[in-house]
């Protein structure tokens, strides 16, 4: 709860507030080529967002520098991190994707089984509290918007009834 990050649009990326400091802007990267529409935290501290120019961004614990960039193609959007601090996922706008990849090294995991779901977006990613994977966005079935979930594996698909509009936020 100290620190407050947040992304912005029209290409002006990120900024990142410090409680301790009276809410004193202690970081900002302007150097986003889109909109810029997710952040998390991993719970060693470190800020992944996620931006429509196709890029997870990854910084530093405590100083917020960037450290890593992940092209991951298309138009990413939502982003979170499981609760082991083991895994992140990334939602995608433009298309029924979901994006793991291991929180230490960030290479690509697994992908979750997406069998059946071949159009709309899955922008909207949420680990539960034991480690499944949701999933929701503009991805239509039947005239409603299921919700995804997972197992921890990625495997064992169950599909949540939704409503008859887009999935804005996913909070366990």
């Amino acid at each position: 709860g100290r620190f407050l990050a947040a992304t912005l649009s029209d290409a002006y990326g990120l900024r990142v507030y410090d409680r301790a400091l009276g809410w004193a802007e202690i970081a900002r990267n302007e150097n986003y080529g889109d909109d810029t529409y997710g952040a998390a935290f991993a719970s060693d501290g470190r800020l992944a967002t996620t931006s429509l120019d196709g890029k997870i961004r990854i910084y530093r614990a405590g100083d917020f520098q960037l450290e890593s960039v992940i092209e991951a193609g298309g138009r990413p959007y939502g982003i979170v991190f499981d609760p082991d601090g083991r895994r992140m996922a990334v939602g995608f706008a433009d298309a029924p994707r979901v994006a793991l990849y291991d929180a230490a090294t960030l290479e690509p995991m697994a992908i979750p089984d997406l069998t059946g779901v071949d159009k709309g977006g899955l922008s909207q990613v949420a680990f539960d509290a034991a480690g499944r994977l949701y999933a929701g966005g503009h991805y239509y079935q039947g005239g409603l918007s299921p919700i995804l979930r997972w197992n921890n594996d990625g495997t064992g698909r169950m599909d949540l009834p939704g409503g008859n509009t887009t999935v804005m936020s996913l909070i366990p």
